[in-house]
């Protein structure tokens, strides 16, 4: 079974390759091959009736000549050739419904926005028959997509190319940035970004799913070149031993930020975040981490989820207090209200030389300020809620909470001015 996987940006022409392999193919050996986009809505539009703008023809007509053809069946975007192949467009929502004979060649287009679940019951057919499949996307973050990618980079058999628009010669450089610039005139600078890395540099990094949060991040100004343990460790042996731990502690998904104030620059350098762990689990093996990277004279300042000072079990304890009790470490409560949260990272973002992170050690708060951590849009309605909460949290939230937590105390508003009370609205008077 050949199994390419091939991902790209947009125009480069993925589709194109992809249908001329399969006519080849057919000729070449009779059996059913399936062209497969993610819904069976899409499939008609996008393949059986797209038109190549650069010859005026369906782009069919260009790949399958009526030459090899006996039949063409329109309504069910089906290809007969003389010597009984047949080619079709298919969705992979509804692949389960065909019928016939089972595929000897598959192509996943689009293979980010598919159903994973369609190759895990279609691979035994091909592994059983000899066949082939190729995937072929566009980036839509950190998914299976990026996951089948990384597969075959590692895997004897497998071939992968990635193609950026800078390779593939569709765009010239100074189109390229135009293209840049607009999305980022419309989106903003963090989010216009994301959608330009990933629709044109082929980013896996995610693109915004909702409205970007820290519409303050600049990657250019806010993410280090180099590695920052080595700066705070030296600057912890020049006597300024203080290290600021941020704790998200409360949940199944514990996440935690280490962070260190030098010259005015908040110091973003390591993360830490688990999928499944018990607090004190994660607790111990942070204290551990930096109890081998960091000196030995550093101290702590641990600022977390004030949630974690709520009773949650039979013994009447709370999260932090095992945590206490166990690692000997005392997680003093941030501020919870998101609003003060996010003003507080966001002061540091807006001030000259105020915020510097670790890219390679702090993957997912990266990640989060390029794309994955954005309020979530109410239905499709195009407002987007003012907060995250709940069912919208992910990995992303996780960390940037653990972030959040210790801003709050850093930077953020003091309780005066949190409590403040809001003027009396001023009444107008109409005199006749």
């Amino acid at each position: 079974m050949r199994l390419p996987f091939g991902t790209a940006a947009d125009r480069a022409g993925k589709d194109d390759v992809c249908l001329h392999w399969a006519a080849r193919a057919a000729v070449l050996r009779p059996g059913t091959y399936w062209h497969m986009l993610p819904e069976a809505s899409q499939a008609r539009k996008a393949i059986w009736e797209a038109v190549n703008p650069h010859t005026g023809k369906r782009r069919i007509d260009e790949a399958f000549p009526q030459e090899i053809r006996q039949t063409t069946r329109e309504q069910e975007m089906m290809i007969r050739l003389f010597n009984g192949s047949t080619w079709q467009v298919v969705g992979s929502d509804n692949w389960n419904s065909l019928v016939g004979s089972p595929p000897v060649g598959l192509v996943y287009s689009e293979w980010a926005l598919a159903d994973p679940t369609s190759w895990a019951y279609l691979r035994p057919i091909l592994a059983e028959n000899g066949g082939w499949v190729l995937f072929i996307t566009t980036p839509r973050g950190d998914n299976h997509a990026k996951t089948s990618y990384e597969l075959a980079l590692t895997t004897d058999g497998y071939f992968a190319e990635l193609l950026s628009a800078d390779k593939t010669g569709v765009f010239s450089e100074e189109q390229l940035e135009s293209e840049r610039q607009e999305y980022i005139a419309q989106y903003g600078k963090s989010r216009g970004e994301a959608l330009f890395n990933q629709e044109f540099m082929v980013s896996f990094s995610p693109a915004f799913a909702g409205k970007a949060v820290y519409h303050e991040f600049d990657r250019d100004v806010h993410v280090a070149s180099d590695s920052l343990l080595p700066v705070v460790c030296k600057a912890i042996d020049s006597g300024n031993p203080q290290v600021i731990r941020g704790w998200d502690h409360t949940g199944l998904h514990p996440a935690c930020v280490l962070t260190y104030l030098l010259n005015n620059t908040w110091i973003i350098f390591k993360e830490f975040w688990d999928e499944d762990a018990a607090a004190v689990d994660f607790a111990e093996a942070v204290k551990i981490w930096c109890g081998i990277n960091l000196p030995t004279e550093t101290t702590y300042k641990d600022i977390g989820d004030p949630a974690g000072n709520t009773t949650r079990d039979a013994n009447k304890k709370t999260a932090g207090q095992y945590i206490r009790e166990h690692c000997g470490i005392s997680i003093s409560p941030g501020v919870q209200t998101f609003k003060v949260r996010r003003e507080s990272v966001a002061s540091r973002l807006n001030r000259r030389d105020g915020f510097l992170m670790d890219p390679t050690e702090c993957p997912l708060l990266l990640e989060g300020f390029l794309g994955g951590y954005g309020y979530p849009e109410i239905g499709k309605s195009g407002v987007y809620k003012e907060t995250i909460t709940g069912k919208d949290k992910d990995k992303y939230c996780d960390v940037h909470d653990a972030l959040q937590y210790p801003a709050t105390k850093l930077f953020g508003p003091s309780r005066k001015q949190i409590n403040k009370p809001k003027p009396p609205q001023q009444q107008s008077w109409m005199t006749l």
